[in-house]
């Protein structure tokens, strides 16, 4: 019986050891088959390799995943994470990985992905205080020994880190730097990061203000360099090298950043029992101003320096410009706006460089100026004109246009008036006041035209029934009745020879003036012929000053007594009237008894002055001469 049982193990044992190698052994005919697979997720990576016996299945994202083997119910499974994702790195695990098929398909089998985190540490030497605190990011760690460090808090693969000192040791005071500090966390933890600790030293540093370029400051041997695009923002530094407590410091400017000053404050000292981080340095970009001077001025003027900033004038002075011009940068000083009646004109014509200096820019002023002038018309030839507008002249001796030489200022007023008019006209001017506006002055006229007066006088002496006929230059006439002050109807140019001629009558008394009338004084007869030489302007009729002087002419003609001192007078003798009294005078010579030897003279002298009265008929001409207006 034991031979045969070991008989029965010997050839039982290669058959069951032939079954467990072959896991994948066919199923009976009609014995069902299931799967395994399940879900990852957070995978980011790639890479990722599942393992389910002898078959592996890569899983690129999340999501579900099954296994191309099949089982019968009974047979065990495990699931495993074959290689993990990279790119980043990433652990995954594997939940609810293994068990015993039964009578479904495996689907709980869960993959969970992470991304891989690592510690950020490092070395301590040379402490020998107390205190030191390192810092990455938020998370702080106290170091009391020198030695390895390592912060808590993991980071995972790709974060940036930066290992700084927070507060310095003391007791001793001490100076801590750190080495290696900053990075990308990798695949690993970081163990490099390296923190030394300098017993009584410490740093001299502080900030800089306003820099814009490149500074370099030194104090001793010791230089640190410093750059700035101008911001308002304080810029901190330090000198590299730790100095002893008791050592003296002096910061100082080595190289000026270009176009700028730099002053330093609270630069020397001593260095106590910790950092010095007071030192102030304030940089300043250099400026200059940009003065105006303005000359000439009458008004409102605005000056502009680039086209921004602007300055306003209304009298004579030097101003500058708010804002200064940077060293290096340019200026350009232009008229803004111009005063109403004036052009200023800047002496710059283009942007130039500021310099190192300050520079003033003149600007002048003139009143504008604008010619006189307009039309002239009615000059006849050889005859001219002269025209004044207060002190200035001009003579035009042609019709069209004219323009005084010298302008005038715009703004100003002006006065055309005719100085000198041609002989026998008048000229008179339109449009000729005002004041200069913006441009020449084109629109006065003046006209020229015949000086023209009334020809008139008295007529006295006609008797009842009587009838005379006046006429001038054989076409304007009167026929007045009875006594009284007559006027020829057209006024006579100045200068014209005038007809005085009545009808039935001799003719040629010579007029002088612009009229011919008069009355003897007492009331006796008007006699003619008297040379009257005050003229009517305007073609008016003048009573008073006229008959006046009539009157003085009367009285002041020429009388010549007869043999018995009767005065007779001797005048030219026009019309009924004027014969009538010839016959009278003719009378009075004959009478008396003692008249015989004397009417004879008389009668001669009479008859001599009717040859001269018709000797004038028909021969004189009379010219009215009177001056203009």
């Amino acid at each position: 019986m034991r031979m045969s049982f070991r008989l029965v193990m010997t050839l039982l044992l290669p058959l069951a050891l032939a079954r467990c190698g072959d896991p994948e052994e066919k199923p009976q005919p009609g014995v069902s088959e299931y799967t395994v697979g399940g879900t990852v997720t957070g995978l980011k990576g790639s890479g990722l390799v599942l393992r389910y016996g002898d078959e592996t299945l890569g899983v690129p994202n999340d999501g579900s995943f099954t296994f191309a083997r099949k089982a019968v119910a009974g047979t065990a499974y495990a699931v495993s994470v074959e290689t993990q994702p990279s790119g980043p790195p990433q652990a995954c695990t594997v939940t609810n990985g293994s068990g015993t098929l039964g009578s479904a398909n495996v689907t709980d089998v869960t993959v969970t992905c992470g991304t891989a985190a690592f510690k950020v540490g490092g070395t301590v030497t040379g402490l020998v205080g107390t205190g030191l605190k390192l810092k990455n990011g938020t998370e702080t760690l106290n170091v009391a020994a020198n030695g390895a460090f390592q912060f808590a808090t993991p980071l995972e693969t790709g974060v940036a880190y930066a290992v700084t000192v927070s507060t310095q040791p003391t007791g001793p005071a001490q100076r801590c730097t750190v080495s290696g500090g900053e990075g990308i966390m990798g695949g690993a933890d970081v163990t490099s990061v390296t923190v030394n600790c300098d017993t009584s030293k410490f740093t001299v540093g502080g900030t800089v203000s306003g820099l814009n370029g490149t500074l370099v400051l030194g104090n001793g041997t010791q230089e640190v360099t410093l750059t700035g695009t101008g911001s308002s923002a304080n810029t901190s530094f330090a000198f590299p090298t730790g100095y002893e407590t008791g050592t003296a410091y002096d910061v100082k400017v080595k190289t000026a950043p270009a176009a700028q000053d730099c002053t330093i404050t609270r630069g020397t000292g001593t260095v106590g029992s910790a950092n010095v981080t007071n030192v102030a340095v304030a940089c300043v970009t250099r400026a200059y101003l940009v003065n105006v001077t303005v000359s000439g001025l009458v008004g409102t003027l605005v000056v502009k320096n680039n086209d921004t900033d602007s300055l306003t004038f209304t009298t004579n002075e030097t101003k500058a410009f708010n804002n200064r011009v940077a060293e290096g940068g340019t200026y350009f000083v232009t008229v803004g706006t111009q005063p109403a009646t004036q052009t200023c004109t800047s002496e710059q014509a283009a942007a130039a460089p500021i310099g190192t200096a300050n520079v003033t820019v003149k600007v002048t002023c003139v009143t504008n100026q604008y010619f006189l002038g307009g039309s002239v018309s009615g000059l006849g030839a050889g005859e001219s004109v002269t025209l004044a507008n207060g002190t200035q002249e001009t003579t035009v001796s042609t019709n069209g246009a004219f323009q005084f030489a010298q302008k005038v200022d715009q703004g100003a007023a002006y006065t055309v008036t005719v100085k000198t008019a041609p002989a026998g006209k008048q000229c008179g001017v339109s449009n000729g006041t005002g004041t200069v506006g913006a441009g020449d002055v084109t629109n006065v006229s003046v006209v020229c035209s015949a000086s023209t007066y009334t020809v008139g006088g008295n007529l006295s002496g006609l008797g009842t029934g009587g009838t005379v006929k006046l006429r001038n230059n054989g076409g304007d006439e009167l026929d007045p009745d009875d006594q009284r002050r007559v006027h020829l109807r057209h006024p006579a140019a100045r200068g014209r020879q005038l007809r005085g001629d009545r009808l039935g009558a001799a003719r040629g008394s010579v007029l002088h003036g612009a009229e011919r009338h008069g009355q003897r004084p007492g009331g006796e007869r008007h006699q003619r012929g008297r040379h009257l030489r005050q003229p009517l302007h305007g073609g008016g009729h003048r009573d008073g000053p006229v008959e006046r002087q009539d009157a003085r002419a009367h009285q002041q003609r020429r009388q010549r007594p007869d043999r018995h001192g009767r005065q007779h007078d001797v005048h030219l003798l026009h019309g009924p009237g004027e014969r009538r009294g010839l016959r009278r005078g003719r009378e009075d010579a004959a009478r008396g008894p003692h008249l015989r030897g004397e009417q004879r003279l008389g009668h001669h002298r009479l008859r001599q002055r009717d040859e001269r009265v018709g000797h004038l008929h028909g021969a004189a001409r009379a010219r009215v001469r009177g001056a203009c207006g």
